[in-house]
């Protein structure tokens, strides 16, 4: 089995700073992410809590809210501003988590799917593709006020996706659950669970910094129970059974495909100069990391030491320069809270000039196509975009996080190991129909007695 990309890691990347290490992407995980907690557990990483702290939504001009130190007064203020809303929005993710969960099931029943709607109707989400978050809530059983999706609504989905309510909601609950409890990150960076994991797999060949540039379907008449495999890079001494593709193939803009008929090129490349309805546009963000004092004066304050919310969320307003500011940790070498900021564009010293005191040190600033642009859609690119070549990361057109793509990896295994299993029961000629029920990963002898290839060149 070979493994091959840039980095261990893809968009998991982070940076330390006095013995702390400070998350760029993916910064945390939920209890409730199943794969994610366990692999934590099993290669023993130490984990740590996100951090607690007070919560203010600014619009340029003002608070739309702002959480206080004290309990009691928060819950008065949240019930002013937006009524039952914030209780109703607990019982709306309390269901879709509930359907969510599902899945686990499913797939360690071996159940794989060639589609992304496909896994989503079996789970019963699909439906939440095709509407976006704003409508799911407002229209909804519940009807949550407008005034609530502007405000925190709208403050969590430009944080976690760096997009407005209008994303569809399938993803803005998967955003909105982050606003939960149970929130972890590995200690030692998220970035470290990959590396430990790649590190508990025998027989691998690892190749960093390689540049995958085609894979090709070959005939291969020494091989009975495949007929057809593939090579990588035209490196015909080594057949694969199956590829798995674990990077946008939008970041692959020099991936060719060779003698796969069964490939769909407009999910795959662009046609021409135009880009058809189904080649993802991704969200790009910038992340900044800030060692110094906020100016509370930028935040409508009348003395600059003023308190500031520890979370700062935004609304949606076109003429923010930020998405949010979020205290990160603390330097003791520049005596000054750490704070991440993100927004869709580069920021630009002047601006941060006046949100923050004189003597502040920037760290770094870190810019990245994060996530596909998650608007609602009744199409996207297949599990299986021909006979056992896999993309993981179809997945992330319906919603994107570290869990979804580890759901999408073990649907793509399901699938192999289904493969696998009817080729053992009678020999399958080359590009065959191969969409039979699956079986377990694990049946017969899966994956441990057939050649892959993972290819991936996720970018920051």
């Amino acid at each position: 089995m070979a493994l091959v990309q840039n980095e261990i890691g893809g968009r998991t990347a982070d940076f330390e700073l006095d013995g702390v290490r400070y998350e760029i992407g993916a910064g945390v995980f939920h209890g409730v992410n199943r794969y994610v907690a366990d692999a934590v557990r099993e290669v023993g990483l130490a984990t740590v809590d996100a951090p607690e702290g007070t919560l203010g939504v600014w619009d340029g001009s003002g608070w739309r809210f702002r959480e206080s130190v004290y309990s009691v007064v928060t819950a008065v203020r949240a019930l002013y501003a937006w009524g039952l809303s914030p209780m109703n929005l607990r019982g709306e993710t309390a269901e879709v988590v509930a359907a969510f969960l599902d899945v686990y099931d499913l797939q360690d029943a071996g159940q794989g799917y060639e589609s992304v709607p496909e896994l989503l109707e079996a789970i019963g989400l699909l439906r939440l593709t095709q509407r976006t978050l704003r409508e799911y809530l407002t229209q909804g059983r519940r009807k949550l006020t407008a005034a609530f999706v502007d405000d925190l609504v709208a403050a969590v989905t430009r944080v976690q996706y760096g997009q407005s309510p209008e994303i569809n909601a399938l993803a803005g609950m998967v955003a909105l659950v982050g606003v939960e409890p149970d929130l972890h990150a590995v200690a030692t960076g998220n970035a470290a669970l990959p590396k430990a994991l790649l590190n508990k797999v025998q027989g691998l060949e690892l190749r960093l910094q390689t540049a995958v540039t085609s894979i090709e379907a070959v005939n291969d008449d020494s091989d009975a129970m495949w007929g057809t495999r593939y090579v990588i890079n035209g490196e015909r001494g080594t057949l694969y059974d199956a590829v798995f593709v674990a990077t946008p193939l939008e970041f692959a803009s020099s991936l060719e495909f060779t003698g796969i008929p069964h490939v769909d090129l407009a999910v795959i490349r662009p046609a021409g100069s135009g880009i058809p309805p189904s080649w993802r546009e991704f969200q790009v963000t910038h992340a900044t990391f800030v060692a110094g004092k906020l100016d509370a004066r930028y935040f409508g304050a009348a003395e600059a030491d003023e308190e500031v919310p520890s979370f700062v969320g935004t609304a949606e307003v076109d003429s923010l320069p930020f998405s949010s500011v979020a205290v990160k940790g603390y330097s003791t070498t520049y005596s000054a809270p750490v704070r991440k900021i993100f927004s869709r564009q580069a920021m630009e010293r002047s601006e941060l000039d006046k949100m923050f005191q004189a003597g502040y040190t920037v760290l770094g600033a870190y810019r990245w196509r994060a996530y596909p642009k998650l608007r609602p859609s009744p199409t996207w690119a297949r599990f299986e975009i021909a006979p056992r070549l896999y993309y993981i990361n179809a997945f992330e057109s319906a919603v994107s996080c570290m869990e979804t793509q580890a759901i999408s990896a073990r649907n793509a295994a399901n699938l192999f190991a289904a493969a696998v299993a009817r080729a053992d029961a009678a020999a399958v000629p080359p590009f065959a129909d191969t969409s039979m029920p699956a079986q377990p990963v694990g049946s017969r002898n899966g994956s441990d007695d057939h050649d892959a290839f993972f290819a991936r060149h996720d970018d920051l």
